[in-house]
């Protein structure tokens, strides 16, 4: 096979890369200086968001290419189980044709892409666009490795990632009720450190915050509770610490919930939490 630039996550002949090298139209080059690119599908005119240097397509749309074993299973599961896929589904007698198969990936993509966009809303914040690991080619998010959210803050019109763990814009500073307003730097809050079988991470969040974690596999380390603003100062202290161990590449290894955390450091290298929070309450064992 003469293979082409990798693409979406996953490699591909040089044929399908032309096939699909024309199918996105740039809407945002950099924008305010940020180290990514916002493309819109000239067909479907749903949008991906991709970082500089690296080849894209859309989320949503497969072409007469499209006929490798991944489509066609996700097709062929799509179609038997209860999707909602408008189409009447075929027979064991009358197999489904590459076209319905397509289609049914398609279809499935669209709600995948639906529910990540869904998920990432937030008052104040105009959506527009993702990257989702997995799609076009499966139909379903397989990957927590991702470009990142993008959206506009209606306030001020600056574009920002939109981190798990962060709602402020970078312009305009908290909003009322964020956890870094001042108002609320006395309210108490959790600094957590979680790990999986590799790797680390460390965050500051509540009781949702870390639950998640949990229930996407990770192990709970150690939690303290803090004032907010405490808790802040000692996430930043780490980050300072760890530094040069953060790992600074999207790991495909990753559990979902560690995402696309900028805190995720080799399992091996040993993090005390107190040594930056010498006066938060050990809280961990509200978690088992």
């Amino acid at each position: 096979m003469d293979r082409g630039p990798d693409t979406a996550w996953h490699f591909q002949c040089q044929e399908c890369h032309k096939l699909s090298a024309g199918q996105l139209e740039l809407i945002a080059d950099e924008p305010g200086g940020a180290p990514i690119r916002i493309y819109r599908c000239r067909r479907c005119r749903t949008t991906r968001s991709c970082r500089l240097g690296w080849h894209t397509r859309c989320h949503v749309c497969l072409d007469e290419r499209s006929i490798g074993p991944a489509v066609t299973d996700a097709g062929r599961a799509v179609l038997a189980g209860s999707s909602g896929y408008a189409e009447a589904q075929p027979t064991a007698l009358t197999p489904p044709t590459g076209d319905q198969i397509r289609r049914a990936v398609e279809a499935s993509s669209l709600r995948a892409l639906a529910d990540v966009l869904r998920s990432a809303e937030r008052p104040g914040w105009e959506i527009l666009a993702t990257d989702v690991y997995g799609l076009p080619w499966g139909g379903t998010k397989t990957g927590a490795s991702s470009h990142g959210t993008w959206a506009r803050h209606k306030a001020c019109g600056t574009l920002a990632k939109l981190d798990s763990d962060a709602a402020d814009c970078p312009t305009c500073g908290p909003e009322p009720d964020a956890q870094t307003d001042p108002a609320k730097r006395d309210d108490p809050y959790l600094l957590y450190l979680v790990s999986d079988r590799k790797w680390q991470t460390f965050g500051v969040g509540d009781r949702r915050r870390i639950e998640t974690h949990l229930r996407a596999g990770a192990t709970l380390v150690q939690v303290l509770q803090a004032p907010i603003a405490q808790v802040l100062l000692a996430e930043s202290a780490l980050k300072s610490q760890y530094h040069k161990q953060i790992s600074h590449r999207l790991r495909r290894s990753l559990i979902g919930s560690f995402g696309q955390a900028t805190e995720v450091i080799r399992r091996k290298v040993l993090i005390n939490l107190a040594d930056v929070l010498p006066d938060g309450e050990d809280v961990t064992h509200w978690f088992r």
